[in-house]
């Protein structure tokens, strides 16, 4: 899909409410992962009827011997880390409303060619909310009475680099609601 082809997400007129929550930098693999917490998050997310994921890159580390990130301390290979992730977000899938890569789903896009995120939505079922670089993504839902268009609302989700570009790219979007960003490893 090209980045700019908007993404509708279309929920019942009788939700009057929609959670959206952001995942990302979640790093399967790496020593750091926080297993408990990304489990307490899915399950909130997976019982939350109105919910819906942006996922703004870098679930797994995906360490190759030429990164950055040190190989030899890695808790999982990077194919054991892809058939974790898969399993581990699973349940919520159907929940994502946007999706793209971070710096570490490029390294294995750099070397092979294939995006492992791309893979996994496939996967999931959910490709056509897969961005490879920024996704924009309209929510509809809810409806008051005697209102003839649901709410709606814009949201971007980008990986992104340092704090200071994103806020200088998402600066450019003067009509967006929201923005989720991920790579600073701060909300």
């Amino acid at each position: 899909q090209n980045d700019l082809d908007l993404i509708i997400k279309q929920y019942p007129d009788d939700m009057n409410i929609l959670r959206v929550y952001a995942i990302g930098d979640v790093h399967v693999g790496s020593p750091e992962f926080d297993e408990k917490a990304i489990k307490k998050k899915i399950q909130i997310i997976h019982d939350d009827p109105n919910a819906a994921v942006c996922v703004c890159g870098d679930l797994g580390d995906y360490g190759l011997k030429n990164s950055k990130t040190n190989v030899y301390q890695a808790t999982m290979s990077p194919r054991q880390q892809q058939e974790y992730i898969y399993e581990l977000f699973k349940p919520i899938a159907n929940k994502f409303s946007a999706v793209v890569p971070g710096n570490h789903e490029e390294r294995i896009t750099r070397e092979v060619g294939t995006c492992p995120l791309y893979d996994l939505c496939v996967l999931w079922g959910v490709s056509e909310v897969y961005r490879q670089n920024v996704a924009i993504t309209k929510y509809a839902f809810g409806r008051e009475p005697g209102q003839i268009r649901q709410n709606t609302f814009i949201g971007i989700t980008t990986h992104g680099t340092t704090r200071n570009k994103h806020r200088k790219f998402i600066a450019c979007f003067d009509w967006i609601d929201f923005a989720v960003s991920g790579h600073t490893h701060t909300p």
